[in-house]
């Protein structure tokens, strides 16, 4: 058949290709053709080699999604536009009018605002829990409590919580324990081991690695797939196939990443105990973490996250801006090492006394240990303090 040029320039060629490509192929199609209506039967009835819309799933989100629930020993993952398209998209999937939310009262800003603003919108009572009271959790209970909602390491306090422990209040109501483990990372600790039913990430921090896209995950069992993949499909917060490309990518050298920033911010933890301006420091690797001991039964690494309390705001944001080496920005978890005010990032737009809940002050300064030379990166640190 002799086709005309404007035939031509639309139709893409079969391409025959009879091994398999070293790097993950980008599959940038919104959809999919089908050689027969019986081909588009067969997908119907759940043959999932085939496709049909990216919106529904894309081979390089699959791909993506299967090493995920691998590095997160769970059967079951799906990655979205962002860490909150998974945490809403997740939580509403399991959700309904009438069932109740018991939450952490040290989360990240938008999502404690998600839970307590939002979700009783859709007729679903929520209550925060001061996290110190979490092992006496069995108390807050009612007959319309579905799910547990965790953080651990908190943001931006690294606070930790027993979660084998929690685990086992929440299952023995019938209950489901949902937690955020970005911080970690699935390199530090593996919360569905730990029993938990529900792990989400925020993939633009470690997982990605590079500030340079926006990506969510949510992994879990098997039996809890149809409710998050029709929520996904229908809330639309799917991942773009280029992302997932680039998720891949800094996949690969995930654990090199997380063990070095592990050694730098326990390194820089260690040296801001001994600076007389400094009040407090939070990080899980120190031994008078009033949580060290839970942190060193659950978790392989403290990660690459801490915080400390300058005297306050005006002297926090002299020394952001006496920074030479280290930048001043939102996010975590890249190769750059990265400082912030959760005040003015993470919690902003918190009532004061949400701040005063989760330990933070007008002074509390997190940083994200990055990849350079960690002296080098102490020594700004030090100049900055004065």
């Amino acid at each position: 058949m002799t086709k005309k040029q404007e035939t031509i320039a639309v139709h893409t060629p079969k391409t025959v290709i009879r091994n398999q490509p070293v790097a993950l192929p980008i599959y940038q199609t919104s959809t999919y053709y089908f050689d027969s209506i019986g081909a588009l039967e067969q997908y119907l009835e759940g043959d999932t080699g085939q496709y049909l819309y990216t919106r529904y799933e894309n081979p390089t989100l699959r791909a993506v999604e299967e090493k995920i629930a691998e590095l997160e020993k769970g059967e079951k993952c799906f990655v979205f536009s962002s860490g909150m398209a998974a945490i809403t998209s997740s939580l509403l999937a399991v959700l309904k009018s009438g069932d109740e939310v018991l939450a952490s009262d040290s989360l990240y800003g938008r999502t404690q605002l998600f839970i307590e603003r939002w979700l009783p919108k859709f007729g679903v009572k929520t209550r925060l829990i001061p996290i110190r009271e979490f092992p006496m959790i069995d108390s807050y209970f009612t007959q319309q409590t579905r799910l547990v909602y965790i953080e651990s390491p908190t943001n931006p306090t690294l606070q930790i919580i027993d979660i084998q422990g929690t685990t086992e209040t929440v299952h023995r109501h019938g209950a489901l324990l949902f937690i955020d483990n970005t911080f970690a990372t699935p390199v530090n600790q593996n919360p569905l081991e730990l029993g938990a039913d529900f792990v989400l990430h925020s993939l633009t921090k470690y997982m990605a690695g590079h500030s340079d896209i926006i990506a969510g995950a949510a992994i879990f069992a098997a039996e809890h797939e149809r409710l998050v993949r029709e929520s996904i499909r229908t809330f639309g917060g799917t991942l773009d196939p280029m992302a997932a490309y680039l998720l891949d990518r800094g996949l690969k050298t995930l654990p090199l990443r997380v063990k070095r920033q592990n050694e730098t911010a326990s390194f820089l933890a260690h040296r801001l105990r001994e600076v007389p301006s400094v009040r407090k420091v939070n990080y899980p690797g120190l031994k008078d973490h009033p949580n060290h001991e839970i942190a060193v039964r659950q978790m392989r690494g403290f990660g690459g996250m801490l915080s400390f309390d300058l005297e306050s705001y005006d002297v926090a944001r002299r020394f952001v801006e006496s920074l030479r080496i280290v930048l001043h920005a939102a996010s975590l978890g890249g190769v750059e090492t990265l400082v912030s005010l959760p005040v003015l990032t993470s919690h902003f737009g918190q009532p004061p006394e949400n701040w005063r809940a989760a330990g933070i002050t007008e002074g509390t300064v997190r940083i994200s240990a990055g990849l350079e030379d960690p002296q080098e990166i102490w020594d700004d640190l030090q100049q900055a303090l004065g």
